[in-house]
């Protein structure tokens, strides 16, 4: 009598693969760290860090409320004309298309949370160096001004991790980050320039750049408050199946019981 093949362990059920029934990938709706699908890797619900990584990504969208003040700052300031402002607004161009270009290496090298803090800290001094009434010092801040528009790369993605890790659309959690920091960039723009004219009336122009600066420290600091594990996480690892043991009705017919 031919032999039979051997039937599949678990009475010819097929194989879970990894993240079956689970849309994260990491099988049984558990993060690598075993903690549940709404868990970080810390085992901070992901719902529960959320706002605080939105209050990051609100406070390092306000230095785009600057808008073309600093035109009209620089004439005042340091009597720039038409030339310097344009020199100073290509150089700004150029190192902005340099800081997009570094983006994803300086998250790799540097990880998540150091990346953002670099870079905040980054804009935080443009803002300060360009406040200054020496010209050279102004131009200083070009370098660091690439930092501007890609600070908060790292923790957009983070907030994306942690809405998936609480069961949230990704595509509905990016569309709600560029929404809010939509608004704040229109907010930003009226409080800049609110605080420009107070600035000239008390005699402190420098005050709508100092309280940028500001936001940038505050955003810093929330950065080094939240928990290491919140911005590197341990990395999802392939879920292995357990196959159940053979059960008699499993085993070839010619086999000996």
């Amino acid at each position: 009598m031919a032999e039979q093949p051997p039937a599949v362990a678990g009475g010819g059920d097929s194989e879970q693969l990894p993240g079956d029934g689970d849309p994260s990938g990491r099988g049984g709706g558990q993060d690598a760290g075993g903690h549940g699908g709404g868990q970080d890797a810390g085992g901070s619900s992901g719902a529960a860090i959320i706002p605080r990584l939105a209050c990051i990504l609100a406070l390092q969208a306000l230095h785009d409320g600057e808008g073309d003040v600093w035109q009209v700052y620089s004439m005042d300031m340091r009597g720039w004309g038409t030339r310097l402002n344009s020199v100073y607004g290509a150089a700004v161009g150029v190192a902005s298309t340099a800081g997009g270009l570094l983006t994803g290496q300086s998250v790799r090298r540097f990880g998540n949370r150091m990346h953002t803090l670099a870079w905040t800290l980054s804009t935080a001094l443009s803002n300060l160096l360009f406040m200054s009434r020496s010209s050279a010092l102004a131009f200083a801040s070009v370098p660091f001004s690439a930092a501007e528009d890609c600070m908060s790369a790292a923790v957009s993605a983070r907030i994306a991790r942690a809405g998936a890790g609480a069961g949230m659309s990704q595509g509905q959690l990016a569309g709600d980050c560029h929404n809010m920091a939509a608004c704040v960039r229109v907010v930003g723009l009226y409080l800049f320039g609110k605080l420009y004219a107070v600035g000239l009336r008390v005699g402190m122009p420098q005050m709508a750049y100092v309280v940028c600066a500001a936001a940038q420290l505050v955003a810093a600091l929330l950065t080094l408050g939240l928990p290491t594990a919140v911005w590197d996480g341990a990395r999802a690892q392939p879920v292995t199946s357990r196959a159940e043991p053979p059960r008699c009705t499993d085993m070839p017919s010619n086999a000996t019981p």
